[in-house]
């Protein structure tokens, strides 16, 4: 961190804000990861998005990954993961989302080439997210 202080850590088994344990690791990218976890109160699953630790105090990160959540608070569409809280866990910025089952889209074209009529149907599917948001 900028000031010299330690850079914080999440890891898996780490409780958040004694509302959410993180139990793995779904995805990660450049600046962020993604993590399963369960929101301990009502044992549902969840999806926490965090910015990579190392990025948690860099005030233009923050402030996009904020506005990243907001604009998704406001969407409400059955293609756009819904986001159900936002906080910060040891100087780490964290956003919630629904658990969404399934094969990530990138997955499921390495291991089958889609039907037509499905490939269709999943590009109409994320055209109208795109829409949406738009």
């Amino acid at each position: 961190m900028a000031d010299g202080a330690p850079t914080p850590t999440l890891k898996i088994g780490d409780v958040l804000e004694g509302r959410y344990r993180l139990d793995a690791i779904l995805g990660e990218g450049g600046i962020g990861q993604v993590f399963e976890a369960t929101q301990l109160a009502l044992g549902t699953r969840v999806a926490i998005k965090t910015l990579r630790p190392e990025h948690a105090a860099e005030e233009h990160l923050v402030k996009r990954f904020r506005r990243e959540a907001k604009a998704l608070t406001e969407l409400s569409h059955p293609h756009i993961v819904a986001v159900t809280d936002l906080g910060v866990a040891e100087g780490v910025p964290y956003l919630v989302m629904e658990k969404v089952e399934g094969l990530p889209l990138s997955k499921l074209l390495k291991r089958e080439v889609l039907p037509p009529d499905r490939a269709l149907a999943l590009t109409r599917q994320i055209l109208r997210a795109v829409a949406h948001a738009h």
